[in-house]
């Protein structure tokens, strides 16, 4: 996905990991790098999606499932989402199981 929308004058924190089907995982846990204006969401995955729900700051972990989410990132796939710290983006694979596949997310400064 082209990002047409978000400006980037610098990079703030970067998060690398492996979500699993069976346990929702908070992106962006460390705070303090200035002001966030968007984030950009890689899944690495050849064959799951990844699973995303987009809460208010600090409200509890959400439930994420097959028929309640946000967004689904195909295979491969990279979406930019032009939300603040204000928002909590959590993430999940499609299995719905423990399996786990590759993440990479960061977030962009304006």
């Amino acid at each position: 996905m082209p990002n047409d929308f978000l400006t980037i004058a610098s990079f703030g924190h970067r998060d690398v990991g492996d979500a699993t089907g069976d346990t929702p995982y908070k992106l962006f846990t460390l705070t303090g790098n200035g002001p966030r204006s968007g984030v950009e969401i890689h899944n690495g995955s050849s064959s799951l999606s990844l699973w995303l729900r987009c809460i208010r700051a600090g409200d509890p972990e959400p439930v994420i499932d097959a028929s309640d989410r946000d967004f689904a990132i195909p295979p491969g796939q990279t979406l930019a989402l032009a939300y603040g710290e204000q928002i909590d983006i959590w993430i999940m694979n499609s299995s719905q199981t423990s399996e786990s596949s590759p993440f990479t997310a960061r977030e962009v400064r304006g």
